[in-house]
């Protein structure tokens, strides 16, 4: 999104968890060492992304079908052009991988879903 150098992209598109609901903010914790295990434990919510992309300035407008890509639009260009409120109970998918030939993520052994 907006950096230090002064870039500010008009939009962003960001993969997102959608195996949590759209009320809860849930973000891996960031560990260098970390490697992705294949399972439903990775990323972020797509209501922290909401809260994140907010604090820079962009809001969420919509998300795949699939429930894999949330798209972010710079608040000066969202204007009357997309469907409020930009949250992600208004606009979260579920996931609907098998819409893509993706067969999903299977649960990580003591995660619970919210």
């Amino acid at each position: 999104m907006a950096g230090d150098e002064g870039i500010s992209a008009k939009i962003a598109v960001i993969e997102y968890n959608a195996s949590r609901p759209p009320n809860v903010e849930w973000e891996v914790d960031y560990s260098p060492s970390s490697v992705w295990n294949g399972t439903i434990v990775f990323g972020a919510s797509l209501k922290s992304l909401e809260v994140l992309a907010a604090d820079f300035g962009y809001s969420l407008v919509g998300c795949t079908l699939e429930g894999i890509n949330a798209f972010f639009v710079r608040n000066d260009l969202v204007g009357g052009n997309f469907k409020d409120p930009f949250t992600a109970e208004n606009h979260y998918e579920p996931p609907r991988y098998a819409l893509c030939s993706v067969r999903g993520h299977p649960r990580a052994v003591g995660d619970q879903l919210f």
